[in-house]
């Protein structure tokens, strides 16, 4: 699976305030990933599917003809790759490819998007991101060799990251080179069920 980062960068924070601690929600979403090279022209779209129950999590990722399923399960790190033929004339597809690896929950941090945020500070009202009121960030940081810049929508009561869009602007070619889009598609807060933290 690709991994899954947000900036982790020391930027500095233009807004925010406090909702509440991200780690904590049980809940169940879905968000689309785009990621724009525009030195490249390459645009990568896919879909991520998450069940987190405070440190348990499911991230299942769709691209293409390949879906990438990882569950930890609080002391396991269960990672499992199917791969499905383009169409039925190419035959049997690829066997699916699966591994265990021990792992805290700490060492799983990267992996979690949705806490991912920053918000210290003051907030913007950002309206309705899936059917939730949302507290608007905005972060940036100026280096000599460009500007990266980060606006972050966080649910207002839980701190779940609903939406965000990052950008890198290039100071030597004077233009944006690189363009990072979270959007949830959808969410509930009612609770994944245990199933979804079994062995893939």
């Amino acid at each position: 699976m690709r991994r899954i980062f947000l900036w982790v960068w020391p930027l500095l924070v233009l807004a925010g305030c406090g909702p509440a601690d991200p780690h904590e929600a049980r809940f169940q979403g879905t968000w689309q990933h785009i990621v724009e090279n525009n030195l490249t022209n390459a645009k990568d779209d896919s879909t991520i599917t998450i069940s987190a129950d405070h440190d348990r999590f499911r991230i299942s990722e769709k691209i293409g003809n390949s879906e990438s399923i990882e569950v930890f399960d609080g002391q396991t790190l269960y990672t499992k790759t199917v791969f499905q033929p383009v169409d039925s004339s190419e035959g049997e597809s690829m066997p699916p490819t699966s591994r265990a690896q021990p792992m805290t929950a700490t060492q799983t941090g990267s992996r979690r998007f949705w806490s991912s945020t920053y918000t210290s500070g003051h907030a913007d009202a950002g309206g309705l991101v899936a059917g939730q009121d949302t507290l608007l960030y905005k972060i940036s940081e100026h280096r000599l060799d460009g500007d990266l810049s980060e606006q972050q929508w966080v649910d207002a009561k839980t701190g779940i990251l609903l939406k965000s869009i990052s950008a890198i602007y290039s100071s030597q070619v004077q233009s944006l080179v690189r363009q990072e889009t979270w959007e949830c598609r959808s969410i509930n807060y009612a609770g994944p069920p245990e199933t979804d933290f079994q062995k893939p």
